[in-house]
């Protein structure tokens, strides 16, 4: 909270709370918008431009362990297209229940701050009971110390939000099509 007061002030904006006792708080901010007519050089990504970014995903099951619904909506319209079932789960125990019980799940995009039971927790049970699916983990923080802890948990590779589609679609195929 302190961050996110300190960031809309920097940016000259306003913070506020409403509470209500036994039913919590909800936080508001506004910050000023100012349009101007610039164009923005947008860096090269080092993608192959060439690469067909609606993979054909058909008989590929895709579990989304994401608690954040606007981000599983996200997520879900990223791979619309891509002929890949999706199945949604908001936390770890019903990632790991899902994947126990589910047999044709072929990779997993996990979030790993979620309650219940974070990301790294969960991917570590789901890769004791099923080392075949796939795992990658998403998260807000971009640090070098959580790659290297998701990956010491079990996944296979690592994303960062905001999630690019590309990246995402990118780092799916190298999974599912290791032969590329």
């Amino acid at each position: 909270l302190s961050i996110s007061a300190a960031l809309v002030e920097k940016m000259g904006g306003e913070i506020w709370v409403d509470s209500e006792p036994a039913r919590g708080s909800t936080f508001y901010f506004t910050i000023p918008y100012k349009p101007e007519n610039i164009l923005v050089d947008i860096p090269e990504t080092g993608f192959d431009e060439n690469l067909n970014l609606n993979l054909n995903l058909k008989g590929i099951t895709i579990l989304i362990a994401e608690d954040e619904h606007s981000n599983y909506i996200l997520l879900k319209e990223m791979l619309r297209n891509s002929g890949a079932k999706l199945l949604h789960v908001v936390n770890g125990l019903d990632a790991i229940n899902q994947c126990k019980e589910n047999h044709d799940i072929n990779l997993v995009l996990m979030d790993m701050k979620m309650p219940k039971m974070d990301g790294f927790n969960a991917t570590k049970a789901i890769k004791k009971i099923r080392p075949d699916i796939f795992v990658i983990a998403q998260t807000a923080y971009a640090m070098l110390d959580d790659e290297r802890k998701a990956l010491e948990a079990g996944c296979d590779d690592f994303i960062t939000k905001p999630i690019v589609k590309e990246n995402l679609l990118l780092k799916i195929d190298k999974l599912l099509n290791p032969q590329k």
